[in-house]
């Protein structure tokens, strides 16, 4: 910087001006700044490669990109409060793998229907086919009794799971998303126990 008593009266006010406001304002804008050139290099490239066809500055690829970043911005303000706080929290990619484990098994598995009738319809359904395989298969009449009694069984079974699941299956993501957050949570319990005492 030049010494201001070498400098022009404009000059002295462009400088004051530069230093104290633009700094900090540049240093807040910065990221966003080069998240935006970001941005709009990969829009050109999308126009110049697909020419009307681009996709890449659509609302559905926009809605696909912020979907697919969600779960890391939540595991990053997560890390960025425990940092803050004075800790470490070295298993945050562990956490997130297994609760997101927990809720795809849970999503599949019908949690709901299975904590209130003992099994979902497409474990009957499964079951009802392995006991009619071995009804084919059974060579004789104490097995093919067996075979028959349990595919009646199961027939009755699928009837109350059927029944049952549609009053509980809608429920099944909201027991899916506590399990899958009870996951996290225990995962960074575990993970806080383990660095304060060791």
């Amino acid at each position: 910087m030049e010494n201001p008593s070498h400098m022009t009266s404009n000059q002295v006010v462009l400088s004051a001006a530069r230093g104290p406001l633009w700094g900090p304002v540049f240093g807040v804008i910065r990221p966003f700044l080069a998240l935006l050139t970001v941005t709009l290099l990969f829009c050109v490239a999308d126009r110049w490669t697909h020419g009307k066809e681009a996709r890449f500055a659509t609302e559905q690829n926009l809605r696909n990109v912020t979907t697919q970043t969600a779960i890391v911005a939540v595991a990053a303000l997560g890390m960025t409060v425990v940092i803050i706080s004075g800790g470490i929290d070295l298993s945050v990619g562990t956490a997130i793998a297994l609760s997101a484990t927990m809720l795809a098994w849970s999503l599949k598995e019908d949690i709901a229907l299975r904590l209130v009738a003992g099994d979902s319809v497409n474990g009957v359904n499964q079951k009802l086919k392995g006991a009619e395989d071995d009804l084919r298969r059974a060579k004789d009449e104490t097995t093919a009794t067996d075979a028959k009694e349990r595919i009646e069984n199961l027939n009755s079974l699928r009837d109350r799971v059927t029944a049952s699941s549609v009053r509980w299956t809608p429920w099944t993501p909201v027991f899916a998303l506590f399990i899958g957050i009870g996951t996290g949570c225990l995962c960074g319990l575990v993970n806080g126990l383990l660095i304060s005492y060791l």
